[in-house]
Formats: structure tokens, sequence, C-alpha cells
């Protein structure tokens, strides 16, 4: 019996979390988890690139899906700006002591969250595992260190400017416009949150890096 890969199972897994996401929404009524179901679908975009950078020998085709990889790649790690959405369940109340909600719905949202943060994040974890062997097989540890750090800083400004100014993977379209916008917005915030959400990949990466497989 064939056995699907790591990679399958991590789109399979992020299918699953869009369906349950879509189900959510007609059941209680909040639109919340539409957008979840969204951001994962974004989210796995960087893996599906990867995969077919993997597979294909094409120079031109490799490169057109080396560029998308690297454009869409924020997206993985965008979920986890989507926690400030979660509900609030726990309050203190006028004897001190915590309570805490007892709202399903709300529970389950809040899981929906965490579990969209983490699908997200590890699927782009993976698609730069694999972007890795295929775009810097064979190079130095210096080069492979140095395209590392700069992907990280990217992606850090990529969910910067996804978060805080609204801009999506596809406005690259209209780059006067993008550019105008960008270089309007730059100053002290702009560069602590790049710092931030780069530094916080680079954590992930290390932890996922130390635990994955040494082959995909």
């Amino acid at each position: 019996m064939n056995r699907t890969s790591p990679t399958q199972r991590m789109l399979i897994s992020c299918g699953c979390y869009f369906g349950i996401c879509l189900l959510y929404v007609p059941l209680t009524g909040n639109f919340l988890a539409a957008g979840q179901a969204l951001n994962i679908v974004l989210a796995a975009l960087p893996l599906c690139f990867a995969l077919g950078l993997c597979r294909s020998r094409k120079k031109p085709v490799r490169a057109l899906l080396a560029a998308l990889w690297l454009l869409f790649l924020p997206n993985a790690f965008y979920l986890l700006t989507d926690l400030v959405h979660m509900p609030v369940l726990e309050w203190r109340g006028a004897d001190g002591a915590m309570r805490y909600a007892h709202d399903a719905a709300g529970w389950v949202l809040t899981l929906l969250f965490g579990v969209g943060a983490a699908l997200g994040a590890f699927a782009g974890l993976m698609s730069m595992r694999i972007c890795r062997k295929e775009l810097l097989g064979g190079k130095s540890r210096q080069t492979v260190r140095l395209c590392g750090g700069a992907v990280m800083l990217l992606s850090g400004f990529g969910v910067y400017i996804g978060r805080f100014l609204r801009l999506n993977s596809w406005d690259v379209v209209n780059p006067v416009r993008l550019m105008h916008t960008i270089l309007s917005q730059l100053d002290l915030f702009a560069l602590q949150m790049t710092l931030s959400f780069a530094a916080a990949v680079f954590l992930l990466w290390l932890c996922y890096d130390a635990a994955a497989p040494r082959e995909e």
C-alpha cells in the first residue's frame, strides 16, 4: 500500500481544516471562521508551489514557481496574527476568582484560530525546507544561512504589510501603488513588527528543522 508523504498529509490536514471552518459558519452564524477558511487556502499555496518546484525540471517553470513561493510564503505565517480575533472567554469575578465562559461555539472558535496558526506555520516551514533543498542544494552553509535569513525577514515584512497595511500577495500586479503604500508607511513600528515576526519564524524554524525527518 502506498503511503502518503508528509507534504500530502499536511495538505490533507489543511483541507480538513478548511471544511471544518466552512461548517462552523452555518452552525453558529459567526463568519470569522469563513476568513480562516480563506486564510488556510492562502497558507497552503506556498507548499503547493514548493511541491511543483520539486517536481519540475524546466528552468523557466522552476523560476516562476520559486517567485510565487516567495511571494505567497508570508500568508503561511499570517495566521499567527489571527489569534487577535480569539473571543474573550475568561474574566475575573467580583470575588477575584477567574470565570470561564460556558460557550461551546466560542471555545471551538478559539481552537480553530490556534490550530489554524499551527497548520499555517508548519505548512510554511515545510515549504521552506523543500525549497532550501531544491534551490540551495550544494551551496555553502554560509550561503544557505544568508538566504534563509533573508527569506525570514521578507516573510516578517510580508506579515506586517498584510496585517497592518491590509495588502495582499496579489497586489504585486500593481507595483506602483504597492510601493507607494509601503514606502509611505515605513517607520519604527514597521521595523519592530518585521523583526518580531521574522524572529517568530526563526524560532519556529529551529523547532521544525530539529524535529522533521531528514528526508521528506
